[in-house]
């Protein structure tokens, strides 16, 4: 064992390749040819980089934190919610689901991408569906109504569906929520 943590082996690697590319790039100065004032500036000027990028290195640290508080926020909220969330697409595919969601509808989470919404809609409820849909994305206003849902194993269950829409970060395209 060689007593290294795994972010020693990563900085020694990067140093190996920042080696490897300074070589490469551009010819090292013949540092006797320099007088001492230019020597103590060349390496007043290296110290005050090096500062620069440790500086750099613990901002992105702690945005690392950041993000990390806020993913783990967003996963206490969305995903562990005591009520079922889903994206759904202007086409009526469901984009995403939280864990509650799944539950409801007997499926596992990983399955409800790409699948419609409509086809876990009770048959004598699709057009409050449809028409609370369509509603929704022609107006902008949220809707709610009530209806049935199918789970995967064909028992139905009341459910309250409330809807906003969203536009959809990656191509704004109007999304439900």
């Amino acid at each position: 064992m060689t007593g290294k943590n795994p972010s020693q082996n990563k900085g020694e690697g990067l140093r190996q390749l920042a080696e490897g590319k300074a070589l490469s790039d551009i010819p090292a100065p013949d540092l006797e040819a320099l007088s001492p004032e230019a020597a103590q500036q060349l390496f007043h000027e290296l110290r005050v980089h090096q500062i620069e990028l440790e500086m750099q290195n613990e901002e992105l640290r702690r945005t690392h934190v950041e993000l990390e508080t806020s993913r783990e926020r967003y996963f206490n909220l969305y995903d562990l919610a005591p009520v079922g969330y889903f994206t759904v697409s202007e086409k009526g595919l469901i984009l995403e689901a939280n864990l509650t969601g799944a539950t409801l509808l007997g499926m596992p989470r990983n399955q409800l991408p790409k699948q419609p919404l409509s086809s876990f809609i009770f048959s004598d409820d699709q057009d409050v569906f449809y028409h609370n849909r369509r509603k929704l994305l022609e107006t902008g206003e949220s809707q709610a109504c009530e209806l049935r849902i199918v789970r995967r194993d064909g028992t139905l269950f009341w459910a309250r569906l409330e809807a906003t829409v969203v536009q959809d970060g990656e191509n704004e395209a109007p999304a439900c929520r």
